[in-house]
Order: structure tokens, then sequence, then C-alpha cells
């Protein structure tokens, strides 16, 4: 089996870029932390607001006298400047307390659930009410909701290297501690689907190595499946050859834990009746390049995996 894999973890069109290219510490405070999750793009636009802000009334007044020539040109009083200065104060203070929290959330090992919505929007609500309640549910998420023109959020938008313009509003991004984006959403997530996007620390490993643009080398085993020595000497030996070690990462995922049941599906192994050790191949940004070894992983077979994946789509073997 080759080519990209539907999983429900990641996302897909202009959220997926966004996705890959987010690289932070994050976390919020909507409730508590999830994992990853599929971002199917099945955005319903709320209709463009057609209200017009009121204008102030103008109520008519006897003219006041000209003001000297010499004062015409007066600078802001203190008080006015004042006023200006507070209110770059209370953001900048707004966006210190955030970027804290959002360090405090990691430093718990807590995902973080950001939802970016506009204010008022019948839409964006439901997303909100959503995903606190489903933060508040779980031990492993809290929620941050930022609404997009609120200059608070801005610096938490560059530390994530987000740029909301470009993001389906409302959304939903699923965040790990180490700044890997695991799923997103564009309509209110089932609870189901809110738990798919937590993921476990070994099918996070792999995102993680992903997003960092390496090949990934999966190997699926458990304590009875067959070939698991083999297939950790061979490719220990195979990658002891490359010049480009640096470009590959191995990732090995248990069989016989409940945890990695869902995305091991995804990858299309089946925890339950796999008897020999799987090894898969994954490339940027998320594809399995080759066929799945099943059984003891040589030196050769995995170097003829590599070859197989063409045009450098594995990296130059060295």
């Amino acid at each position: 089996m080759t080519g990209s894999i539907q999983m429900r973890h990641p996302i897909h069109g202009t959220t997926k870029a966004m996705i890959l290219g987010a690289m932070a510490l994050l976390a919020l405070g909507c409730g508590k932390t999830a994992p990853p999750t599929e971002l199917k793009v099945e955005v319903e636009k709320a209709p463009a607001s057609s209200s017009v802000a009121p204008v102030a009334s103008t109520a008519t007044e006897p003219a006041a006298p000209a003001a000297p020539a010499s004062s015409a040109a007066a600078a802001p009083t203190a008080s006015t400047a004042q006023v200006g200065n507070d209110a770059v104060d209370a953001v900048t203070s707004a966006t210190t307390k955030l970027i804290r929290s959002v360090q405090a959330l990691a430093k718990k090992g807590e995902y973080l659930a950001l939802v970016l919505k506009k204010e008022n929007a019948p839409d964006s609500r439901d997303m909100v009410a959503t995903v606190q309640a489903l933060a508040k549910e779980s031990d492993k998420a809290d929620c941050v909701a930022a609404d997009i023109d609120d200059p608070s959020f801005a610096a938490l938008f560059r530390l994530l290297k987000l740029n909301p313009g470009a993001i389906p509003i409302p959304a939903t991004l699923m965040i790990s501690t180490n700044g890997v984006v695991t799923g997103a959403f564009t309509v209110p997530p089932t609870k189901d689907r809110f738990a798919e996007a937590l993921l476990p620390p070994q099918p996070l490993a792999v995102l993680t190595a992903l997003r960092d643009w390496k090949t990934v080398i999966v190997t699926a085993q458990s304590p009875t499946t067959k070939g698991n020595a083999e297939t950790d000497k061979g490719i220990e030996e195979y990658l002891a050859g490359v010049t480009n070690r640096a470009s590959f990462a191995t990732v090995k995922i248990a069989l016989d834990k409940a945890e990695n049941a869902s995305f091991l599906r995804q990858l299309k192994i089946n925890p339950q009746t796999e008897s020999q050790a799987v090894t898969l191949f994954m490339v940027p940004p998320m594809s399995i390049a080759t066929t799945p070894i099943r059984g003891p992983a040589t030196k050769a077979l995995v170097a003829k995996a590599i070859s197989a994946c063409g045009a450098g789509a594995c990296g130059p073997t060295g």
C-alpha cells in the first residue's frame, strides 16, 4: 500500500498547510486538552453581516467661537495621551497573560483546543460551547477561544505562526505541547472525534517527525510478533550506512497498547490480527511511501523499500 493516507488526524487543504507550519508551545483556557483529528473541510460560512454601525446623533448647536490661530495645532492633552497608553498597556497585559497560560498548559502536558472565532457569530458561539464542554470532560486538554479580530490575540497568532485570515472561521485546532497540530474541525466536533485528536505518545511521535520533515520508519510490534529482533537490527544496520541519518526518524508503536489502536487502523494495520512485525515508511506531509514489510525487515529489504520511494521521496540514501 502506498500513497497518501486519509487519516482522521491530518488536515486537508489550506488548514493542512497551516497545521504543518504551526510550531510553538500552546495552551489556553477553554476547558482541558485533547488529541488530533482529521479536518474535513465542511465549512459552513455564516452569511456576511449586513448590519451597519449606528451613526452618532448630530444635534445642532450654536457654533463655538473660532479658536485662536496659535492654538489650532495644539498637542493632544495629557489625558488623551494617557488614554492611548492605557489601551496599549491593556492589550500588552492581556497578551502576556495569554502566553503565560499557554506555557503553563504545556508544562502540565495538556493539549490546547484553540477555537478561532468571530464575536457574536452564531456558528462561532456553537463551536465555542461545544469545545468548552468537551474540554471540561477531558483530562488531557484545555480550551481557549480566540477572536481573530481581538488585538490581544495577535501575539499568540504570531507565536503559533497562524494566519487567521487563511483559515475557515470558526475552526478548532488541536495542538500538542510540542506545537504539533494533531487535528482540526470546522464544524463542532463530536465527543469521539474530539477524543481521537488527543494522540497518545507513540502516534504523536510519528506526526512530530513528519512535522519536522523527516522520513519516518514506523515499526509496529508486540512481544509476540515474529521478526522483531531481525527488524530492529535491519533498520539499525541500514541507517548506520547512510550519510543523511538526520533526515530519518524511527518510531516504534506497540501493537498491544489499546491507546494506539485507532492510529494503527488508519495505517491499515490491525493490532488484533497481526502476527508479524510490520515496518512501513512515511514521508511528509502524511503519506505511506512504499508497501509495508511484514515479518523480518532485513537491511536489504529496508534499502529496497527506501529506494522504491523514487525521485528522492525518502531522501537520498547516501
